[in-house]
């Protein structure tokens, strides 16, 4: 029983702050991307999807700016990945046993696969 609290003594602090900072936070952005809300009006009911529907199907202001985003992310992504691999590859050899062993045999070769694929399909 003695463990059993303990464990519980550990982990409370974790699970206040997970749902202080992450859980209650994610809930209250979907309950709000599912109403119409206006910072001078606040809330002003529930919508439900038409908000992703304004959104993903056509021609608004906000369809375009989700668009130019979502292609941003992506390139950002598909281009800061592979580099921050590399540089975690040549930070891990010195430190872990069998580290450069196992980043030559399968993360060196998908990340210049990837930097590869991303260089032909940007320039050429």
């Amino acid at each position: 029983m003695k463990k059993k609290s303990t464990g519980l003594l550990f982990i409370t602090p974790f699970i206040l702050f997970f749902m202080l900072f992450w859980l209650i936070p994610f809930i209250y952005g979907i309950v709000m991307s599912l109403s119409k809300y206006s910072l001078i009006m606040g809330n002003q009911g529930f919508v439900g999807f038409s908000n992703y529907i304004k959104i993903l199907v056509g021609d608004s202001m906000y369809h375009n700016s989700f668009l130019l985003g979502l292609k941003n992310t992506v390139i950002f992504t598909a281009c800061t990945t592979p580099f921050l691999v590399l540089v975690l590859h040549y930070c891990l050899i010195g430190f872990l046993t069998g580290a450069k062993e196992y980043s030559e045999r399968f993360i060196l070769p998908r990340t210049l696969f990837r930097l590869l694929r991303w260089q032909l399909y940007l320039y050429g």
